[in-house]
C-alpha cells in the first residue's frame, strides 16, 4: 500500500515536471516520458511505450483542437504523411507486442533500451540542428515558405508518404519522434513555415499516438492509471512552465531540454549494466 502511495505521488510529480517542459518549449512528450518511466516508475520498457502513446494522447488533444481553430494545419501535407506512418506504426507497435510475449525480458529490455537511447541522441542532434543551424544553413524568409496550390505535387507526396514510415517506425516502437523528429523534416524538406509546423506535426503526433496506443492498449501494454495521475500532474505544470517560456529567450529554454534529453539518452545506456 505504502509502494502504490508513493508510485501515484511519482507518477504525479513526473507529469508536473514533463508539464512544464511541454509547456516551456512544445517539447517533452516521449523523449522525456520514457526515461522516467523507465527510471524513476520502474516500469519495463514495453508497456512503457504504450503508456507513453497514452499519456501523448491526452496531452496533446487541447492542443490539436486549438490548431484546428487557428487553422494552422496543412492538411494535405499531414494526409500523405499519415498515408505512410499509419501502417508502420501499427506495425512496430504490433511487433514490438509479439516479441514481448515471445522473447525471455531480460533480453529484449536492454535491445529496447538501446533503442530508445539511439532515438533520444538522434533527437538530440535533431534539436541541436534546428536550434543552432537550421536558419544560418537555409536562410528562408517568411515569404518563402510554402504554399498550397490546387494540385498537390506529386514529390510532397511520395516525400510525405516515405517519411511517415520512417518515422511512423520509430514512434510504434519507442514512443519517440512524434514532435521533435517531425518537426525538422516538416521545416527543411517540406518548408512549413513555424506555425503550421506546430499544426502539422501536432496532427500527426495525435493520430500516430492514437493508434500506437490502441495496439499497446488490446496488448495489455498500457498502465493506464500511470496515464491518468501523469496527466492531472501535467496540467498545472503545463500552466506554470508556459508562464516562465515568457520570460525566458527560446534559445534557452530549448538548450534546458537538450540537456535532458542528452542525459537520458546517457541514463539509458549507463542504466544497461544494472
Amino acid at each position: 500500500m505504502d509502494f502504490s502511495l508513493l508510485n501515484s505521488g511519482l507518477s504525479i510529480l513526473v507529469g508536473f515536471f514533463i508539464g512544464i517542459t511541454i509547456g516551456m518549449t512544445g517539447i517533452g512528450g516521449g523523449a522525456l516520458v520514457m526515461p522516467a518511466l523507465i527510471y524513476i516508475l520502474k516500469i519495463p520498457p514495453v508497456p512503457a511505450v504504450g503508456t507513453s502513446l497514452a499519456y501523448a494522447i491526452l496531452t496533446r488533444i487541447g492542443g490539436l483542437i486549438e490548431h484546428l481553430r487557428l487553422k494552422t494545419i496543412r492538411k494535405r501535407t499531414g494526409l500523405y504523411f499519415i498515408l505512410g506512418s499509419a501502417p508502420a506504426v501499427l506495425l512496430s507497435s504490433q511487433l514490438l507486442n509479439q516479441l514481448s510475449r515471445k522473447i525471455d525480458p531480460a533480453a529484449l529490455n536492454p535491445i529496447l533500451q538501446v533503442s530508445i537511447g539511439i532515438v533520444l541522441l538522434i533527437t538530440c542532434g535533431a534539436l541541436i540542428f534546428e536550434t543552432y543551424f537550421l536558419e544560418k544553413l537555409t536562410g528562408k524568409s517568411s515569404n518563402e515558405h510554402y504554399i498550397p496550390r490546387d494540385k498537390f505535387p506529386l514529390k510532397r507526396k511520395i516525400g510525405g508518404i516515405c517519411s511517415g514510415i520512417i518515422v511512423g517506425s520509430i514512434v510504434g516502437a519507442t514512443s519517440i519522434g512524434g514532435g521533435v523528429l517531425l518537426i525538422p523534416l516538416l521545416i527543411i524538406f517540406f518548408n512549413l513555415s513555424a506555425s503550421n509546423t506546430v499544426g502539422t506535426s501536432m496532427m500527426i503526433s495525435v493520430v500516430l499516438a492514437v493508434l500506437g496506443g490502441s495496439v499497446y492498449l488490446l496488448n495489455g501494454n498500457v498502465i493506464i492509471l500511470t496515464v491518468i495521475l501523469m496527466t492531472i500532474g501535467s496540467l498545472p505544470g503545463v500552466s506554470l512552465g508556459s508562464r516562465i517560456a515568457v520570460r525566458l529567450p527560446e534559445k534557452v529554454l530549448k538548450f534546458f531540454i537538450i540537456a535532458i534529453i542528452g542525459f537520458a539518452a546517457v541514463s539509458l545506456f549507463f542504466g544497461l549494466k544494472r
